[in-house]
């Protein structure tokens, strides 16, 4: 991703893609805002990519309760530490996360739960 492309999608210069909630979602490198709908439970982001570290993605709940699952101290590449518990996403709610040098992602911050 160009570094243009990753600010623009940052500070809101992009319309984010959508995604739909699924056990394993891949997500763009081009973009760091995503849209996502569904009611399924998202264990895995990007399991099969190459790790960023330090990446930093923002997901906005856009129709249905899209659910991100937990697994805590987690060191398997993909999958989400969350702080704890599973964080449902309801109308306007976002979760940010941030991949790890591993390729776990952890929250980073939620307005959900």
């Amino acid at each position: 991703m160009s570094m243009w492309a990753r600010l623009k999608s940052g500070a809101g210069g992009q319309k984010p893609p959508t995604v739909t909630a699924a056990t394993a979602i891949e997500i763009d490198e081009s973009h760091n805002s995503f849209y996502v709908d569904g009611t399924s439970t998202v264990t895995t982001i990007n399991a099969t990519k190459p790790i960023l570290e330090g990446r930093e993605v923002t997901f906005y709940s856009t129709a249905g309760t899209p659910v991100f699952g937990n697994t805590d101290s987690t060191s398997t590449k993909g999958e989400l530490d969350l702080g704890g518990s599973d964080i449902t996403l309801d109308a306007t709610d976002f979760l940010v996360v941030k991949q790890m040098s591993n390729g776990t992602w952890v929250r980073k911050y939620a307005t959900s739960n």
